[in-house]
């Protein structure tokens, strides 16, 4: 459904803003003593408590000037949460970003609304890392109209944004058992990715062949077999020049990442099942 990064303008991997002043401060120092005085070194979840206790005490001083500063903190404590296979503690903590940015919405639209639709974005991907798909179809929903607002303010700068937020929605609509609402979404995913390919096809290929894989699961949930294979085959003719595009641009003594193959298999793996159903063998 799209990855998040700490931090990241986008819900796609992008750098970083910059740290305020308070932020580097407390990130410098990576030390906890823990109860029994040892220390953990560089322990991130740990880090990210300290940073996000510290900024509660700024909010409490100030809150209009600090607000935005723990919000972006404990998105990055849900993150390392997440990594840490923390899942109820970094849906918790998306949670309280996400209500903090509606905050901070609510006072400046046009100024917060971008990290508000990427806070939902990545809600999310807690919500699905914690097993709670009702929920998080209603998120996904949200999530893509405030991207909607997004391109109707600024322009089709945001457009690979809302691909992944309507590529994201369909999923959760196949995964809630509602193919006939997941098909419209998995087509709109597929169009938008499509235009986003003809400007910069080694950029988006992997989400159009990820949402051709969508849509196929999609189309087979409503028995539409034929269109579903299709799909399916389109999935896996990408994720194989993807495979091919990263063995080429690597030398023999290093390892293909293991994502492409993943996917491509899941791919194959759907392909054949839909073969089975519209072409039986004889």
């Amino acid at each position: 459904m799209g990855g998040a990064g700490r931090g990241s303008p986008s819900a796609v991997d992008q750098p970083r803003p910059a740290w305020t002043f308070t932020e580097l401060w407390l990130w410098g120092y990576g030390r906890v003593t823990l109860a029994d005085g040892r220390e953990a070194v560089d322990d991130p979840v740990l880090t990210a408590q300290r940073t996000v206790a510290s900024l509660r005490r700024w909010v409490a001083l100030d809150r209009d000037r600090h607000l935005p500063d723990l919000a972006g903190a404990v998105n990055n404590l849900a993150v390392d949460l997440s990594e840490a296979a923390r899942p109820n503690e970094a849906l918790a903590a998306a949670r309280e970003k996400r209500d903090m940015y509606r905050q901070l919405v609510g006072l400046d639209r046009a100024s917060h609304l971008l990290i508000f639709a990427i806070s939902m974005n990545n809600l999310t991907l807690r919500l699905a890392e914690a097993g709670r798909p009702r929920e998080g179809l209603g998120v996904a929903r949200e999530t893509v109209e405030l991207h909607r607002e997004l391109i109707e303010l600024r322009g089709e700068a945001h457009l690979p944004d809302l691909a992944g937020a309507v590529n994201t929605l369909a999923v959760y609509l196949s995964t809630a058992r509602r193919p006939r609402e997941a098909v419209p979404a998995a087509h709109e995913a597929v169009e938008l990715h499509q235009k986003l390919i003809a400007l910069d096809r080694p950029a988006h290929l992997p989400n159009l062949a990820a949402s051709l894989d969508t849509l196929a699961e999609a189309l087979a949930g409503v028995g539409r077999s034929g269109e579903a294979l299709a799909a399916a085959r389109g999935a896996v003719e990408l994720f194989r020049e993807l495979l091919e595009a990263e063995g080429e641009v690597r030398s023999p003594d290093q390892t293909i990442p293991t994502a492409i193959p993943r996917r491509l298999a899941a791919a194959l793996w759907r392909q054949t099942m839909l073969e089975q159903i519209h072409e039986p063998p004889a």
